[in-house]
This record gives structure tokens, C-alpha cells and sequence, in this order.
């Protein structure tokens, strides 16, 4: 096998969707979790039901969207981060 750049690529945005597919997991147990519909949550944590959706399964994260998200469900970023390894 062949190990050019393009490979590394393919693998970096493996591991991106990878990771983002785990957040956006984890986003949904913690909702489930606090006993939310995606319309509360959304509303209650000034996002988008749409945006929320996204988040919950591995699409389009913002940054302002994590940062709303570990705000109401009262954790940080970091711990967000941590638990998924």
C-alpha cells in the first residue's frame, strides 16, 4: 500500500466524523437523560431544534453550539470532551 497525503486526509476526516458522531451521541444521552424533547432542549439552550438534530447526529457542531449545549446541560467543554475518551 501506497501512503500518499490524500490517505492521511481520508483518515484525518475518518477520525473527524468519528468524533463527531460520539459528541453528538452524547449530546442525545444527556438530553434523554434529563428526560428533554429535542424542542425543549433546543429551546430552553437558545438553539434551533434543526440545530440541535444536527449536533445529536454527528453534523454541522459549532463551537457557539457546544458552548450553549455544555451551558445547559451545566457541564464545560472539557468534561465534554473527556468523557468520550
Amino acid at each position: 500500500m501506497t501512503i500518499t497525503k490524500k490517505t492521511f486526509t481520508n483518515i484525518d476526516q475518518d477520525l473527524n466524523c468519528s468524533r463527531l458522531n460520539d459528541i453528538g451521541q452524547y449530546l442525545k444521552q444527556l438530553r434523554l437523560y434529563e428526560g428533554f424533547t429535542q424542542h425543549e432542549a433546543a429551546s430552553r439552550s437558545g438553539i434551533s431544534r434543526n440545530c440541535l438534530q444536527n449536533a445529536e447526529h454527528g453534523h454541522n457542531i459549532t463551537i457557539l453550539t457546544i458552548f450553549k449545549l455544555v451551558d445547559f446541560y451545566d457541564l464545560s467543554a472539557s468534561e465534554l470532551f473527556t468523557d468520550l475518551e
